[in-house]
């Protein structure tokens, strides 16, 4: 859907995780792993999580013994006591009403080593898809059938993530305006 190059945020983020010596990684919304290969690349263990089996089998003999796979909903976190170095996540948190999504980050930052950093795209309210579709909610709509978006701004995306060590939030182009969010447990 997406192609086999990983987004542009994963190898910024594989880099930084890179140079901390991060070396176990989750990365929650798999998908069909692109994103996973800088994680990979540069010798990490990565945990990912998928709801999609299909997704999931895509690409499933290119995996190694570094690759870990929960089937199942992040909603559903955590599948074990694991906790990890750092987090990457990219193109979820958009999919998310308010309430699962603060649950899902809170998720995720129980499951941060301290020192570790986690890290969030989510699409802006000024990529050209903001408000195409049937409004849900406040900056929510659904696109296309059963896909409910979720729009952000900085003000937003602050208040989400008070509370969770906010490093950065900048813009990224992934195809789409988005915003990377990257948090530091302390």
């Amino acid at each position: 859907m997406w192609g086999l190059t990983p987004a542009n945020s994963a190898l910024i983020i594989s880099e930084l995780f890179n140079n901390e010596n991060f070396t176990n990684i989750l990365i929650p919304g798999f998908g069909y792993g692109r994103n996973a290969l800088p994680f990979l690349t540069y010798g990490a263990k990565v945990t990912g999580i998928e709801i999609s089996e299909s997704a999931l089998n895509l690409r499933s003999e290119e995996w190694n013994e570094n690759l870990k796979i929960h089937l199942g909903s992040v909603s559903e976190m955590p599948f074990d006591k694991q906790v990890f170095d750092g987090i990457y996540c990219h193109g979820l948190i958009h999919l998310l009403d308010q309430v699962e999504c603060k649950k899902f980050i809170n998720a995720c930052y129980n499951q941060l080593k301290m020192g570790g950093i986690m890290t969030f795209t989510g699409i802006s309210k000024h990529d050209l898809s903001y408000g195409k579709g049937e409004q849900i909610s406040e900056d929510r709509f659904e696109t296309h059938p059963g896909v409910y978006i979720q729009f952000f701004d900085l003000k937003k995306l602050k208040s989400l993530f008070s509370g969770y060590g906010i490093v950065s939030i900048e813009p990224i182009n992934e195809g789409q305006e988005m915003f990377l969010i990257k948090c530091l447990k302390e």
